[in-house]
C-alpha cells in the first residue's frame, strides 16, 4: 500500500468511527426516547461537547453574512461502491484508491465517505429540506471538512439511482459492489456557492474543529428515492444548536 492510501486509510477508520461513535465502547445513543440528541450529553463522558460545546452543528443559516471569494474546487473521481447501514444512517465509504478530494485555500480535503439525514439537519432561513447529503473529509492532519449538501423532492438522482439498488435495510457489515462505479460529484449542484463557518460533528461525540460547508444551492431526489431512505432513517436528524459568539460566511464557488 502506497503512503498516500495508508494516511487515506487511516483518516477513514478515523472519521467513521468518530461518525459513530458510541456503538461499541461508548453508551448507546439514538434520536428518539431516552437517548435522543436531548440526553446525548449526558449518556457518557465522551459525549459531552453535546451538551456543553459552543460551536455545534447544525445551525440555522440566516441573517446578515460576511462575504469571501475563497473557493472550493472538487476534484472527485468514481469509486466502486460500498455501502453500509450503520444503524444510525446509510454511508458511502470511498474508496482511498480514487484519489477523491476537494481545496479549500491551498489545504487539500480527503473525500473519506457519504451519509445522509432526513430531513435535514441544517436549516436555511427556518427551513428544513428532505434530506442532506454530508460529504466527509480530512486533511494530512486529521482535521474534518464537511459538505453538506442539501436535498428536495424532484427529479430523480443517477448516482442515487445506482446506489440505492443496493441499500441495506437493517444494520450490517459494509456490502462492496466492486462492479458497481459511484461519481460523488454527480450529486452536487452546478453551482458551488456555499455557506461556511465553524462547527462540530453532529452525532455523538459532537467533536468540534469541524470545518463546515452548506451548499447554497439544493439539488433533487425523487419521491421514491427519499421514501427509500427514511423507510429506514427517517428523522436521524440532530435538532438547530444556538450559533454563539460565531458567523456565517458566503463563499462564492468554482
Amino acid at each position: 500500500m502506497t503512503s498516500f492510501r495508508l494516511i487515506l486509510a487511516t483518516l477513514c477508520f478515523l472519521s467513521c468511527f468518530l461518525l459513530s461513535a458510541g456503538e461499541k465502547s461508548h453508551a448507546p445513543w439514538s434520536y428518539t426516547g431516552d437517548t435522543a440528541a436531548d440526553h446525548w450529553g449526558k449518556l457518557d463522558p465522551a459525549y459531552k461537547p453535546c451538551g456543553e460545546g459552543k460551536e455545534q452543528s447544525p445551525i440555522d443559516i440566516t441573517g446578515q453574512f460576511k462575504k469571501s471569494a475563497q473557493s472550493i474546487t472538487f476534484n472527485y473521481h468514481p469509486s466502486p461502491l460500498q455501502i453500509v447501514n450503520n444503524g444510525h444512517t446509510i454511508q458511502l465509504n470511498i474508496d482511498p484508491a480514487s484519489k477523491s478530494s476537494m481545496t479549500i485555500a491551498g489545504t487539500q480535503y480527503n473525500l473519506l465517505q457519504i451519509h445522509f439525514h432526513a430531513p435535514s439537519e441544517h436549516a436555511v432561513d427556518g427551513k428544513l429540506f428532505a434530506m442532506v447529503a454530508h460529504y466527509v473529509h480530512a486533511d494530512k492532519n486529521g482535521r474534518l471538512a464537511v459538505v453538506g449538501v442539501l436535498i428536495e423532492e424532484g427529479a430523480a438522482n443517477d448516482m442515487i439511482g445506482k446506489a440505492w439498488q443496493h441499500l441495506p435495510a437493517d444494520k450490517g457489515a459494509p456490502q462492496d459492489h466492486k462492479n458497481v462505479s459511484i461519481q460523488p460529484a454527480d450529486l452536487l449542484p452546478a453551482k458551488h456557492d456555499l455557506y461556511r463557518y465553524d462547527g462540530s460533528l453532529t452525532t455523538p461525540p459532537c467533536s468540534e474543529g469541524v470545518l463546515w460547508n452548506v451548499m447554497a444551492a439544493p439539488v433533487t431526489l425523487s419521491k421514491a428515492q427519499i421514501k427509500a431512505f427514511t423507510d429506514i432513517h427517517g428523522g436521524n436528524n440532530r435538532p438547530l444548536q444556538p450559533l454563539h459568539a460565531r458567523s456565517v460566511v458566503f463563499c462564492g464557488g468554482k
